[in-house]
């Protein structure tokens, strides 16, 4: 029978994923003395305890060197990382006191960015998933890639544990005005033009290429195939 203890260490952690869900009043510029068209959104609050195993992030708890485009202005050498499980957009500052903060920062206006060599967009046309997709593009042949993780439970014998999943990655190709969803090669393949179909898939199976297990330069140089056949 699981005792006392891990009933609240289980209301804990429901408590801090609802408060991380509320509101913070957004972030006031002139107080702190920064550029309120970036610095604008939630402090962030999603965090839990050690015992959970993994965590919410791209790739790692650390904070890196990004690029940032909001409304045609770029932003560089800021520090931000990206919260997969909460689609969130964090930026990590100090302010005029010298005070370390993190915001969630609001998407509003948010053209692009570059975290870890690669680009993210903001595109509210794939209505399956959120608003934050990697962009791997060639000219006007283009995929899209959703990154995302779950918070699951594990039981053992009187204990209640939580760990985060491996990092998950959805993909979709555009073609034309559609974005479809990509498993596999066969899929891929199907969306092309019948007379590349073969080359491509030709192409594919000399570089050993598997969709759920390719680099992004692997993707990026058959994108360059892709095209250049199509315009033979």
């Amino acid at each position: 029978m699981i005792n006392k203890q891990y009933i609240l260490y289980f209301i804990s952690i429901i408590i801090l994923i609802v408060m991380s869900s509320v509101n913070v009043q957004s972030q006031d510029a002139s107080p702190l003395g920064l550029d309120n068209d970036l610095y604008n959104g939630r402090y962030y609050s999603y965090y839990l305890p050690r015992s959970v195993d993994g965590d919410q992030f791209l790739n790692s708890k650390e904070f890196t060197k990004g690029i940032l485009w909001k409304k045609g202005a770029k932003y560089e050498n800021i520090l931000l990382n990206y919260d997969v499980l909460n689609q969130n957009l964090l930026l990590s500052f100090k302010t005029r006191e010298n005070a370390d903060r993190i915001i969630s920062i609001s998407l509003a206006n948010v053209d692009s960015f570059y975290l870890e060599n690669k680009k993210f967009v903001i595109d509210t046309n794939i209505l399956k998933y959120g608003r934050i997709y990697q962009l791997i593009s060639y000219k006007d042949v283009k995929l899209y890639f959703y990154y995302s993780k779950n918070l699951e439970l594990r039981s053992k014998l009187n204990e209640i544990e939580y760990q985060f999943s491996r990092l998950q990655k959805e993909i979709f190709y555009q073609n034309e005005t559609s974005y479809i969803e990509i498993k596999n090669n066969r899929k891929l393949l199907k969306l092309l033009k019948s007379e590349i179909q073969a080359s491509v898939k030709h192409y594919m199976k000399q570089h050993k290429y598997k969709i759920k297990r390719m680099s992004d330069k692997q993707f990026l140089d058959l994108l360059v195939f892709i095209k250049d056949k199509a315009v033979e």
